[in-house]
């Protein structure tokens, strides 16, 4: 099961109400919004009002399940169709990284320097492979997302120099790849390179992106 916002809640109603009768009162942890942050609080009340709040979520949350499912669906359909000329990419960006130097003074812990790290995955029919590029900057603003395409069309064409179609997924973040100013330049960008180019958005909190390998990067 999914563990994002919506499913969680559902799930541990569930986990809550199977170990006791209806006319008990339980207590339930539910994840809810306050100051526009998530915080896992305890609830307290009666089966009934906790199969009511259940019941309240259910649409919801088995409209999630249908999304991420055609979702994981589509995208794993588009990965078993690549080709040397046609290839599946996943990009995202990792937490920015914080730069530590050592014997660094005390005063420097007050002003450290961050790194942008961008995580795309590629798949093609003869490799799939990965590249880290990071950057100083650390916005991820229009004008770094438009040098974030070209930078990754760049590499693409050293590793698949007879490509002529990106299929690319993100995350749906509206301050990264999910903005008008990303779609007015992809059919620019199309046009310079001569490929076909579209782009697809992961569902609110069901984008997954390479956090291995940048867990990896920054540990080393």
């Amino acid at each position: 099961m999914c563990m994002c916002i919506y499913h969680e809640n559902a799930n541990l109603i569930l986990k809550a109400i199977d170990k006791f009768v209806v006319s008990c009162i339980i207590k339930w942890w539910q994840w809810v919004n306050i100051n526009e942050r998530a915080e896992k609080k305890e609830f307290e009340g009666s089966v009934d009002e906790a199969v009511e709040l259940l019941k309240s979520k259910v649409k919801y949350f088995l409209f999630q399940v249908y999304i991420k499912r055609e979702q994981s669906k589509y995208f794993e359909q588009l990965k078993s169709e690549v080709t040397d000329e046609k290839v599946v990419i996943q990009v995202d960006f990792a937490e920015n990284f914080g730069l530590k130097e050592q014997d660094e003074i005390q005063s420097a812990h007050w002003n450290t320097k961050t790194l942008s790290i961008l995580t795309p995955y590629v798949w093609s029919k003869s490799q799939g492979f990965s590249f880290t590029p990071p950057s100083n900057d650390v916005p991820h603003d229009k004008f770094v997302i438009n040098s974030t395409i070209e930078i990754i069309l760049n590499e693409l064409k050293t590793h698949v120099p007879n490509l002529k179609q990106i299929d690319s997924f993100s995350d749906g973040a509206t301050s990264q790849f999910k903005q008008r100013f990303m779609f007015r330049n992809l059919i620019q960008i199309a046009h310079e390179y001569k490929i076909a180019l579209s782009w697809n958005f992961f569902a609110t909190s069901h984008g997954k992106g390479g956090d291995v390998w940048t867990k990896c990067l920054k540990t080393n």
